[in-house]
């Protein structure tokens, strides 16, 4: 009787290759904090990637197979939205970025195993060669495990990157007394009595605010400096100034209708 041939195969004692993210830790953060920039709290598309970060459209689904692994990104309704952990991570979060290297199984156990120990490559071999009998692919392994060590190891604890923070809304500069006394008195008095002139009222305004630290309250004074002369365009910029400040000072929150209709 004829032996039949075996059929080829990985050696015994071996597993099949693990798929590991072809890409480190640290160019899928740079990745997620360039669709952050384009998308920030918005869900986006597939399609929107190449746009987004430079690649290719046949690179679109395995790059969204990275950055979900990680954990940077998450499923949205229709698309993909950044998620919080991934928002961390571009912050420079010491502790997120590795709770995103952690989602990686076999990353997760290398770094308990080695996170507080100076080791060389060879000991990362055979520890892989002992306890996982990966076979040849151990020296990739170790490779890509040192590449995200370092990274991490070069963070200091919950060190905020200034080249990788979310921009974020900066604080409404707090009101002096000067400041909200002139707020009271466009609040209340802007169509004003013969005692006051609109026109000071306006330049006590603009001098109190041209300075302000916040961008869109100083454009708005401005424009209100500008238009002076035009009633119906004041008073719209007046509401909008206004507005700006109410939920922070209650005491604005009265109807100006109400307060103009009485001067009338």
């Amino acid at each position: 009787m004829e032996n039949k041939k075996k059929k080829g195969g990985r050696p015994v004692g071996t597993k099949s290759k693990i798929n590991l993210p072809f890409k480190s830790v640290e160019e899928s953060i740079e990745w997620t904090r360039k669709i952050y920039e384009k998308a920030k709290d918005n869900e986006f598309h597939p399609d929107d990637l190449p746009g987004y970060i430079g690649i290719g459209r046949g690179f679109v689904s395995p790059v969204l197979a990275i950055l979900d692994k990680f954990g940077l990104i998450q499923r949205a309704t229709l698309g993909w939205n950044v998620s919080q952990l991934g928002k961390e991570a571009i912050r420079g979060n010491k502790n997120s970025i590795i709770e995103c290297v952690e989602k990686i199984d076999l990353y997760r156990e290398l770094l308990r195993a080695f996170s507080e120990r100076k080791v060389n490559k060879s000991i990362i071999v055979a520890h892989l060669k002992s306890k996982y009998k990966y076979g040849d692919n151990t020296e990739s392994i170790a490779d890509k495990f040192i590449e995200e060590k370092k990274y991490i190891d070069s963070i200091e604890t919950n060190q905020i990157s200034s080249e990788n923070t979310v921009t974020k809304k900066p604080e409404t500069p707090k009101l002096d007394n000067n400041e909200l006394i002139t707020l009271l008195k466009v609040k209340y008095a802007f169509q004003p009595s013969e005692e006051i002139s609109k026109v000071e009222l306006i330049n006590e305004l603009h001098n109190n605010f041209k300075d302000y630290g916040d961008t869109t309250i100083e454009s708005l004074v401005n424009e209100i400096k500008k238009n002076k002369s035009n009633d119906a365009v004041v008073n719209a910029l007046v509401n909008a100034f206004l507005k700006s400040f109410e939920k922070k000072y209650p005491v604005l929150k009265i109807s100006r209708k109400k307060e103009v209709e009485k001067n009338k």
